[in-house]
C-alpha cells in the first residue's frame, strides 16, 4: 500500500512567505549598489589599440616601453587610505574632489610629496545618490552657462591640478552638449582630461578630439569595495594591458571604495611591475609631448 505525504500550507502563511520574498527582491533592486566601476557596477575593462613601440634603454620588454598610469580617485573627502597612498614612492596621479572639506589639504600634500594632481569632477550619474556628488555637481538639466561656470570654478578650486577626470557621471558623459561645455573649459585651462568610462555610452573621447583636448580613457577599475586579492588581480591585468598596448590607465580609490587595501595592493605589486618591465607614470606622461598617445596622434 502506497503512502502519500501531503504538505498543507495555511493561506495566511503562504501570503506571508510570498510577501517576504517580494520584499527581499525589492530591496535587492532598489538598494544603492557599490560604486564599483565608478557607479552602479559598470566595470568593463577597456581594451585600446597597440601603440608604436618606444625605445627605452633602461629596459624594454619585447621591444616596447610599457607605461602604466594609476589614478586614485576621491581625495578631498573620505580619509580611508589617504595616509597610506601618500607613502607610495612611485608616480601616481591623485584625483581630488573640488569644494570638499579636505580639497586644499590633500592637493597640497600630494603636490609636496611629488604626486600628480587632477580634478575629480562631479557629474550627474544614472545610478547613485545625489549626496555622493558633493557640492556644485554638473547636471544635465543645467544650461550651458551654468555648466561652464561650475566647471571653471571646480578646475580652479584644486591647487596644482594639471587635468581632470570623471566622478560618477554616466549620464553627463553621454550628453554631447554637456561634455562640450565641460571640455571647452578644460581646453581654456590648458588641462588634459581622463574619460573614466563610468558608463557604456560615453562621448567624451569624441568630443575631446573635436575640441583638441588631450584625452585618455580608463582601461581597468581596481577596487570598489573589493578585497585586496581582487585589487592585485586587477593591477596585474593593467600591467599586462600596458605590455600589450604600450600603455594602460587604471583607476582606484581612497575612502570607502578602496582605501588601505588599494594602497597595499599597489605596494605589493611594485616588485612584480619591475620584473614585468612595466613603468608607473603620471597621466600627463601619456598625453603630453613624447607620450605614447601623442606619438599615436602624430603618426595617424
Amino acid at each position: 500500500m502506497k503512502r502519500f505525504i501531503v504538505l498543507t500550507v495555511r493561506p495566511g502563511r503562504a501570503a506571508l512567505a510570498l510577501a517576504a520574498l517580494l520584499a527581499v527582491l525589492l530591496i535587492v533592486l532598489v538598494w544603492p549598489r557599490p560604486a564599483y566601476g565608478g557607479e552602479g557596477g559598470y566595470c568593463d575593462t577597456v581594451y585600446g589599440e597597440d601603440v608604436p613601440a618606444m625605445a627605452d634603454p633602461g629596459g624594454d620588454v619585447a621591444g616596447r616601453r610599457a607605461r602604466l598610469a594609476i589614478i586614485i580617485d576621491d581625495f578631498g573627502q573620505g580619509r580611508e587610505g589617504v595616509r597610506q597612498m601618500m607613502t607610495i614612492n612611485r608616480p601616481l596621479t591623485f584625483a581630488v574632489m573640488p569644494f570638499g572639506t579636505f580639497t586644499k589639504e590633500d592637493a597640497e600634500a600630494a603636490y609636496t610629496n611629488g604626486y600628480e594632481v587632477i580634478v575629480h569632477l562631479p557629474m550627474e550619474p544614472i545610478h547613485g545618490q545625489a549626496s555622493w556628488l558633493g557640492s556644485n555637481p554638473i547636471l544635465c538639466s543645467q544650461d550651458d552657462e551654468k555648466i561652464s561656470t561650475i566647471t571653471h570654478m571646480a578646475l580652479a578650486d584644486v591647487p596644482h591640478a594639471k587635468g581632470a577626470n570623471v566622478h560618477m557621471g554616466s549620464r553627463a558623459s553621454a550628453d554631447e552638449r554637456v561634455m562640450r561645455c565641460i571640455l571647452r573649459e578644460v581646453f581654456k585651462a590648458g588641462f588634459f582630461f581622463v574619460d573614466s568610462r563610468t558608463g557604456p555610452k560615453t562621448v567624451i573621447k569624441a568630443v575631446a578630439e573635436e575640441l583638441d583636448v588631450p584625452c585618455v580613457e580608463r582601461n581597468v577599475f581596481l577596487d570598489g569595495q573589493r578585497p585586496k586579492s581582487h585589487i592585485v588581480k586587477q593591477l596585474r591585468l593593467a600591467g599586462e594591458l600596458a605590455l600589450k598596448q604600450g600603455y594602460a590607465v587604471a583607476i582606484g580609490h581612497v575612502g570607502i571604495e578602496g582605501g588601505k587595501p588599494t594602497a597595499e595592493g599597489i605596494m605589493e605589486m611594485l616588485p612584480e611591475f619591475d620584473k614585468m618591465g612595466v613603468q608607473l607614470v603620471f597621466v600627463s606622461e601619456l598625453v603630453g609631448p613624447g607620450g605614447p598617445l601623442a606619438v599615436q596622434k602624430e603618426g595617424s
